[in-house]
Protein backbone atom coordinates (compact mmCIF):
# COMPACT_ATOMS: atom_id res chain seq x y z
CA UNK A 1 0.00 0.00 0.00
CA UNK A 2 1.50 3.34 -1.04
CA UNK A 3 1.25 5.89 1.77
CA UNK A 4 2.36 8.82 -0.37
CA UNK A 5 5.49 9.24 1.75
CA UNK A 6 8.83 9.81 0.06
CA UNK A 7 12.46 9.37 1.08
CA UNK A 8 15.21 12.07 0.76
CA UNK A 9 15.59 11.25 -2.95
CA UNK A 10 11.88 11.83 -3.59
CA UNK A 11 11.10 8.16 -4.29
CA UNK A 12 7.84 6.79 -2.88
CA UNK A 13 8.32 4.71 0.26
CA UNK A 14 5.25 2.54 -0.43
CA UNK A 15 5.29 -1.02 -1.79
CA UNK A 16 9.00 -1.78 -1.08
CA UNK A 17 10.65 0.68 -3.49
CA UNK A 18 14.11 -0.67 -2.67
CA UNK A 19 14.67 -3.63 -4.94
CA UNK A 20 17.24 -5.02 -7.33
CA UNK A 21 14.81 -4.40 -10.19
CA UNK A 22 14.46 -0.71 -9.23
CA UNK A 23 18.24 -0.33 -9.04
CA UNK A 24 18.82 -2.04 -12.39
CA UNK A 25 16.12 -0.03 -14.14
CA UNK A 26 17.55 3.26 -12.85
CA UNK A 27 14.30 4.00 -10.98
CA UNK A 28 16.25 3.94 -7.71
CA UNK A 29 19.45 5.91 -7.05
CA UNK A 30 21.83 6.31 -4.12
CA UNK A 31 19.83 9.30 -2.86
CA UNK A 32 16.81 7.00 -2.54
CA UNK A 33 18.50 4.92 0.15
CA UNK A 34 20.61 7.61 1.80
CA UNK A 35 20.12 8.02 5.55
CA UNK A 36 19.25 11.46 6.88
CA UNK A 37 21.10 13.22 9.71
CA UNK A 38 17.93 13.01 11.79
CA UNK A 39 17.73 9.22 11.43
CA UNK A 40 21.42 8.84 12.27
CA UNK A 41 21.07 11.06 15.36
CA UNK A 42 18.06 9.02 16.51
CA UNK A 43 20.09 5.84 16.06
CA UNK A 44 22.94 7.45 18.01
CA UNK A 45 20.56 8.25 20.85
CA UNK A 46 19.34 4.64 20.90
CA UNK A 47 22.92 3.33 20.88
CA UNK A 48 23.89 5.61 23.76
CA UNK A 49 20.79 4.60 25.77
CA UNK A 50 21.67 0.95 25.11
CA UNK A 51 25.14 1.40 26.59
CA UNK A 52 27.08 1.63 23.34
CA UNK A 53 28.80 5.05 23.38
CA UNK A 54 31.29 4.11 20.66
CA UNK A 55 28.51 3.28 18.21
CA UNK A 56 26.69 6.47 19.24
CA UNK A 57 29.78 8.58 18.52
CA UNK A 58 30.23 6.90 15.14
CA UNK A 59 26.60 7.55 14.19
CA UNK A 60 26.88 11.19 15.30
CA UNK A 61 29.92 11.64 13.04
CA UNK A 62 27.97 10.02 10.22
CA UNK A 63 25.14 12.53 10.78
CA UNK A 64 27.64 15.39 10.46
CA UNK A 65 29.08 13.88 7.29
CA UNK A 66 25.66 13.97 5.59
CA UNK A 67 26.26 17.68 4.92
CA UNK A 68 29.61 17.04 3.21
CA UNK A 69 29.95 16.41 -0.52
CA UNK A 70 30.53 12.74 -1.37
CA UNK A 71 33.82 13.60 -3.11
CA UNK A 72 35.15 15.27 0.05
CA UNK A 73 34.27 12.21 2.11
CA UNK A 74 36.21 9.96 -0.25
CA UNK A 75 39.24 12.30 -0.25
CA UNK A 76 39.15 12.44 3.56
CA UNK A 77 38.91 8.64 3.71
CA UNK A 78 42.05 8.41 1.58
CA UNK A 79 43.80 11.11 3.67
CA UNK A 80 43.19 9.09 6.85
CA UNK A 81 44.92 5.98 5.55
CA UNK A 82 48.36 5.41 7.13
CA UNK A 83 51.29 7.19 5.44
CA UNK A 84 48.98 9.12 3.07
CA UNK A 85 49.00 12.54 4.77
CA UNK A 86 51.31 14.83 6.66
CA UNK A 87 50.27 16.23 10.03
CA UNK A 88 49.76 19.61 8.37
CA UNK A 89 47.46 18.10 5.73
CA UNK A 90 45.33 16.41 8.38
CA UNK A 91 45.12 19.64 10.36
CA UNK A 92 43.81 21.39 7.22
CA UNK A 93 41.03 18.79 7.25
CA UNK A 94 40.36 19.55 10.92
CA UNK A 95 39.81 23.23 10.06
CA UNK A 96 37.66 22.39 7.02
CA UNK A 97 35.46 20.12 9.12
CA UNK A 98 35.09 22.76 11.83
CA UNK A 99 34.11 25.30 9.17
CA UNK A 100 31.55 22.81 7.83
CA UNK A 101 30.03 22.57 11.32
CA UNK A 102 31.24 18.99 11.78
CA UNK A 103 32.97 19.29 15.18
CA UNK A 104 32.83 15.58 16.05
CA UNK A 105 34.46 14.72 12.71
CA UNK A 106 37.06 17.46 13.24
CA UNK A 107 37.88 16.08 16.68
CA UNK A 108 38.16 12.56 15.23
CA UNK A 109 40.65 13.69 12.57
CA UNK A 110 42.66 15.67 15.14
CA UNK A 111 42.79 12.58 17.38
CA UNK A 112 43.83 10.45 14.40
CA UNK A 113 46.59 12.92 13.57
CA UNK A 114 47.94 12.74 17.13
CA UNK A 115 47.78 8.93 17.13
CA UNK A 116 49.49 8.76 13.73
CA UNK A 117 52.28 11.01 15.04
CA UNK A 118 52.83 8.75 18.06
CA UNK A 119 52.83 5.61 15.91
CA UNK A 120 54.84 7.16 13.04
CA UNK A 121 52.03 6.65 10.53
CA UNK A 122 52.18 10.10 8.97
CA UNK A 123 53.73 10.78 5.58
CA UNK A 124 56.88 12.87 6.11
CA UNK A 125 56.41 16.45 4.94
CA UNK A 126 59.35 16.11 2.52
CA UNK A 127 57.91 12.98 0.85
CA UNK A 128 56.82 13.52 -2.72
CA UNK A 129 54.53 11.22 -4.66
CA UNK A 130 54.46 10.75 -8.41
CA UNK A 131 50.97 12.28 -8.37
CA UNK A 132 52.39 15.52 -6.86
CA UNK A 133 53.76 16.29 -10.30
CA UNK A 134 50.50 15.83 -12.21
Amino acid sequence: MDTGATNPGGMSTGDDPVSVAAALSGEMTVSDIRLTPEVLRAQASTARASGNPQMAASLERAAEMCALPDDDIMVLYEALRPHRSTAAELMVWVERLRAAEAPACASYVADACAAYQRRELLRPAADLHATDFL
